[in-house]
């Protein structure tokens, strides 16, 4: 369960206080609800309310906004001369005018493509070690006393989340192969494929967004699963709603850092409503968001 840091925040200015928060995770109840659509939709949201209102966490998000920005600018650069290298090096004798033609339309064929692919990993790796301190200073902007982490325990986080988006990405688009005979059914077979493949994108975003945050606490996937199984309808609405924020090509690497702070406030919020099992540092009684002197 999460608790209220309200008397002993030392560590943030009256600026980087919340507030308008009166609780420190978003109320969500403790048992399913057909509102819990909604309410997981509305997270996104929840999360620009608070890094705007927040001087800090505002500050982290825009820095991190800006590294996403370079690593595009430096990709596409890069691209410019490596595309067209690539398909020289592969294709390098294209005497006739209709072979060079071909040629050239496939050197901006591989760029678009390698481009692509860049735009949706690299602003992520490179985004990695800078995560961790964001949903820290979330969880400090939502009130909580935090115990920052040692350099040791930040290492197995970050390593943590490497091979974790990597796992990831390959069990995504491993469901989407799997899903994609389904427009071979006559008739309803496109139908069919897009409300499933909606589907499976919106809830495995949410379990890999709720990931996140979790690393950052060595908390097992598998706690991910066991709190969809309570929550469907929520992990379906707030899936649904970080999957339309990261629709838009190029801006959705600048939003990376504000699906973050929505994820690190899910996970808080289930903690609240007790969906989510005790984390594993809180065995010893010091965990993450450790008591403060009136939580007694």
């Amino acid at each position: 369960m999460v608790t209220n840091g309200t008397n002993d925040m030392s560590d943030m200015t009256d600026a980087d206080r919340n507030p308008g928060a009166g609780s420190a995770a978003v109320p969500i109840g403790e048992e399913f609800s057909v509102k819990d659509l909604v309410t997981g939709a509305s997270f996104p949201l929840r999360a620009a309310l608070l890094v705007l209102r927040t001087p800090s966490l505002r500050t982290r998000v825009l820095l991190m906004s800006l590294a996403a920005f370079v690593c595009l600018v430096v990709l596409a650069a890069g691209l410019f001369w490596a595309a067209p290298a690539l398909v020289d090096a592969l294709w390098n004798t294209a005497d006739a005018w209709y072979a060079r033609t071909a040629r050239t339309l496939l050197k901006i064929a591989a760029y678009a493509a390698l481009f692509a692919v860049g735009a949706f990993t690299l602003p992520s790796l490179v985004l990695i070690p800078l995560t961790d301190p964001l949903s820290e200073a979330a969880e400090r902007a939502m009130g909580l006393k935090v115990i920052p982490q040692t350099l040791a325990e930040s290492f197995r986080a970050t390593w943590r989340s490497l091979i974790n988006m990597l796992l990831r990405g390959l069990v995504f688009a491993a469901g989407h192969l799997l899903l994609l005979p389904l427009n071979l059914i006559p008739g309803v077979g496109g139908a069919l494929w897009s409300c499933l493949a909606w589907l499976w994108s919106a809830v495995w975003i949410a379990l890999a967004q709720l990931d996140v945050p979790m690393a950052r606490h060595l908390r097992p996937f598998a706690d991910a699963f066991r709190a969809f199984a309570a929550r469907k309808l929520l992990f379906l609405g707030f899936g649904s709603g970080i999957y339309v924020l990261l629709w838009v090509p190029i801006l959705n690497a600048m939003l990376v850092p504000l699906a973050v702070v929505a994820s690190t406030m899910l996970m808080c919020s289930l903690e609240d409503a007790g969906v989510l099992l005790p984390r594993p540092e809180d065995a010893g009684g010091q965990g993450a968001h450790s008591p403060t002197s009136d939580a007694s």
